[in-house]
């Protein structure tokens, strides 16, 4: 077996083995507290491709949460909408990338260990698993509402006790960092975003995990080789142990994201960047555990100044760019 085979096996092997160490040893951890009556709270979450902590106060005093009855997610969407104004929570968060990281690391500081990962077809692995996120690591403060999620344990009898489903938040968010990756390559750039944003996580026992999250926005940069753009994004995903057939809705991860530039008066052109993906989940038993095998993958098209590996420079006009993704994972 040659040496492409061999790193190509044991980096697969342990990002199948981090996901299930991170998913089995609880994949969040959250806390809450009420010093002086102000709410306040935060959680810490294990992701496999983007671990996060967040730590959240509410602005009002004495002020009790807001509980939306979790049903069809259009109208929990349409809730939301019109909670973006008047916001009573603030909340800051941050969050690292991990493989995109490592990825970015290894190609411009020790490209002989990123090379070994090279595949056929002109596929890196580590590469490929990465792919996705335009920074490093990002600090973000967020300023509008969070509702909770309920359900009713038994046919919506309303005269049941409602019970927590999970957590919304909708309103503006500003983000920032000092890095930024063009062509898996890291540079120094003080970027910052601003987006209005709707987020949510729903876990109904035994019936279905829905989460989304939509972004619309705007991003600035100091380094050249980026430009100013709007920003549009949807995630979504979905998981139920109902019978679903083949369903590109029910059972299923989806994630869309793009770049349209602030200006038209120079390349790259019109649009340039796209983010596409998609996976099914297949829900199977293991060690008398439910679990979720999640087979994903996309594609990545961006039109950006290219690294020249030959010489270690950038090119001096841009080009396309295009990246297939793979990214397995396991939800418990």
């Amino acid at each position: 077996m040659n040496d492409k085979k061999v790193y190509s096996i044991i980096l697969i092997l342990t990002i199948l083995l981090s996901s299930i160490t991170s998913q089995a040893f609880s994949q969040s951890i959250r806390f809450q507290s009420k010093p002086a009556d102000f709410l306040i709270g935060g959680q810490l979450t294990f992701d496999i491709y983007k671990p996060y902590f967040s730590l959240y106060l509410n602005l009002k005093r004495y002020d009790r949460p807001t509980i939306i009855k979790s049903g069809d997610e259009a109208y929990i969407y349409s809730d939301l909408i019109r909670r973006l104004y008047a916001p009573r929570f603030v909340l800051f968060q941050t969050t690292f990338y991990q493989f995109s990281a490592l990825s970015s690391y290894l190609e411009k500081d020790h490209p002989k260990i990123f090379n070994r990962f090279n595949t056929y077809f002109d596929i890196n692995i580590i590469r490929s698993i990465g792919s996705g996120f335009e920074e490093p690591y990002s600090f973000s403060l967020f300023m509008g509402n969070i509702v909770l999620l309920g359900y009713d344990s038994k046919n919506n009898n309303d005269s049941k006790p409602m019970k927590q489903a999970g957590s919304a938040l909708a309103g503006f968010l500003m983000s920032s960092g000092n890095h930024q990756i063009c062509d898996n390559i890291y540079l120094d750039d003080r970027w910052y975003q601003y987006e209005f944003m709707l987020v949510g996580d729903l876990r109904e026992k035994n019936f279905r995990r829905i989460s989304w999250n939509f972004r619309f926005g705007f991003k600035h940069h100091s380094n050249k080789l980026f430009r100013n753009v709007f920003l549009f994004s949807v995630e979504r995903n979905h998981s139920t142990w109902e019978k679903t057939g083949f369903s590109f809705i029910k059972n299923s991860v989806f994630k869309y994201k793009s770049y349209v530039p602030a200006s038209f008066s120079d390349n790259p052109p019109v649009f340039v960047y796209h983010h596409f993906s998609f996976g099914k989940k297949i829900p199977i038993k293991f060690l008398k555990r439910k679990i979720f095998l999640v087979l994903a993958g996309g594609i990545r098209w961006e039109r950006i100044y290219r690294y020249n590996r030959f010489i270690n420079k950038f090119d001096l006009k841009p080009s396309g760019n295009f990246i297939w993704l793979i990214q397995p994972n396991i939800e418990f």
